[in-house]
């Protein structure tokens, strides 16, 4: 039983089935797997026949204990081989293929996912261009431009404050003698893995560092190309090669250390990937309900949101806080929605914090808009001044023009009054044109007395006298008002069906 326990705990972690691509890797996860199944499967069958020869009854009893424990292990084991072959057979993104992880595997896919990226991190920074950008960045942080929470990317687990890593920051700075180098200033031009390392624990957002890869990557193919260019180019591509290894480093390991960062990004998009397709009927599912538009044009926006939302959810959860995955989950997708909806129905695109600003200013009175203090705003807001003052500005020229007309106009506001010059009269004619045409088609669907009714009760006839009321409709037809609305109400009922099936 003892030997049973010990080859279950060294079967694989559904991670290490994931990452296992050749066919040799598979096959030897699939050879220790066997082997746990055997020596179950034996030890269950050999507690069987010994329970059937032992006589005391507490023997029995500690015999059929531990046959309990060993087809429960047996199980496991069973569980393990399917969910194996089911990972292998699954196509990414596909949540038909993809089975619905348990609590304890999503846990630990997303620590591993977690190691597996702060790998990919100091890969990517040890490349001096990329280098070179974040500690960029890092100097604007330590001189009040940026905020750390802009700056820094950060695990709600993570016992380090904001001051902390600023301090981290400095010490990284300092030790490459690079604290008081200017912007523009080139701060390294090799490779260095130990810069990566300790840039590692100061990252920037895993959406950036991913682009970051591709722009090193295409640059690093633009190299490789330039290899093969005749030897009259010789002036121009030492000139292009040398400019493309102040980002990519010495050309002689470029191609080693790109095949390294390549397959360490893809061993961490692997697990993401897997996380993500596991749990998208989770987020179609919210987003059907999140949809409030007819339009298949606005339904498919909204899923590609709610997806999205998906994908920041599976980065930034921390199984260590103690929240669910379905909880921060199911926030970003409603978050990702809201802005989808935002931009959707607004005439000018603004980000969601500049949003959220400009309807908070909206709702001071002028006075106090104008004397709020910027510095003082922008903290209270979390907000960079500048964006304030701009958002400030905005919200002060929109009250201008709600407020021009006055309650001496019933309340309109002068952007309701203002007409759009945009489309040319061809244009408004031709349109004019259409909606004729497409209303004389429909109105030969009715009977002549309701195409009658319905032209004298919205003007349609061409006359001057324009639309009618329901009474002088019912005195000319010598009907009651009522049955003249019946009718009216019947032709606009069949002229929708018409209208929808064309």
């Amino acid at each position: 039983m003892v030997v049973a326990r010990r080859h279950l705990e060294t079967l694989p972690k559904l991670s290490t089935v994931l990452l296992a691509r050749t066919a040799a890797e598979r096959a030897l996860i699939e050879q220790e797997v066997d082997a746990a199944a055997s020596w179950v499967a034996s030890t269950t069958k050999e507690l069987t026949e010994n329970e059937k020869k032992l006589s005391p009854r507490s023997e029995k009893l500690r015999s059929s204990a531990l046959r309990t424990e060993a087809e429960a292990l047996q199980a496991i084991v069973r569980e393990r081989a399917e969910r194996m072959r089911a990972a292998w057979g699954a196509r990414a993104c596909c949540p038909d293929t993809v089975p619905k992880l348990s609590a304890s595997d999503l846990r630990q896919l997303s620590n591993d996912m977690t190691a597996l990226r702060q790998e990919f991190w100091a890969r990517l920074y040890s490349f001096p261009g990329i280098a070179r950008k974040r500690m960029l960045t890092l100097r604007r942080c330590l001189a009040g431009e940026l905020k750390p929470a802009s700056a820094f990317y950060t695990k709600r687990s993570d016992p380090r404050h904001p001051r902390d890593l600023l301090a981290e920051a400095i010490a990284v700075l300092e030790q490459h003698g690079l604290r008081e180098g200017a912007p523009g200033k080139q701060d390294t031009a090799r490779y260095d893995a130990r810069l990566g390392a300790a840039l590692a624990r100061l990252p920037s957002l895993p959406e950036r560092a991913l682009e970051a890869s591709t722009e090193l990557q295409a640059k690093a193919a633009t190299l490789e190309k330039l290899y093969g260019l005749p030897s009259s180019d010789a002036g121009r591509t030492e000139a292009e090669v040398a400019a493309l290894e102040v980002h990519l480093g010495d050309r002689t390991a470029v191609h080693q250390r790109m095949l390294e960062l390549i397959e360490a990004r893809d061993r961490y998009l692997t697990l993401k990937t897997y996380i993500f397709a596991s749990n998208i009927g989770f987020a179609d599912k919210l987003a059907k309900e999140l949809v409030s538009r007819p339009s298949a044009h606005y339904r498919d926006d909204i899923h590609q949101a709610s997806r999205l939302g998906l994908l920041k959810a599976v980065e930034r959860w921390d199984p260590d806080v103690g929240s669910t995955f379905a909880t921060l989950a199911k926030w970003w997708i409603e978050e990702m929605a809201r802005s989808e909806r935002r931009n959707a129905t607004a005439d000018i695109k603004m980000p969601d914090h500049a949003l959220r600003l400009l309807h908070a200013l909206r709702r001071l009175a002028d006075g106090d808009l104008r004397s709020l203090d910027a510095d003082t705003a922008a903290q209270s807001f979390g907000v960079e001044p500048t964006t304030f003052l701009g958002v400030r500005t905005v919200a002060i020229g929109i009250k201008r023009l709600n407020d021009f007309l006055g309650a001496s106009n019933k309340q309109r506001e002068l952007g309701a009054a203002i007409a759009d010059h945009r489309t040319s009269e061809a244009e408004q004619q031709r349109e004019a044109q259409e909606a004729k045409e497409l209303t004389t088609v429909l109105m030969r669907r009715l009977s002549s007395r309701e195409r009658d009714i319905l032209c004298l009760r919205f003007g349609l006839n061409g006359s001057d006298e324009g639309p009618m009321t329901l009474r002088e409709i019912a005195d000319r037809f010598g009907i009651t008002r009522e049955r003249a609305r019946q009718i009216c109400a019947q032709a606009l009922s069949v002229l929708r069906q018409d209208s929808r099936i064309n």
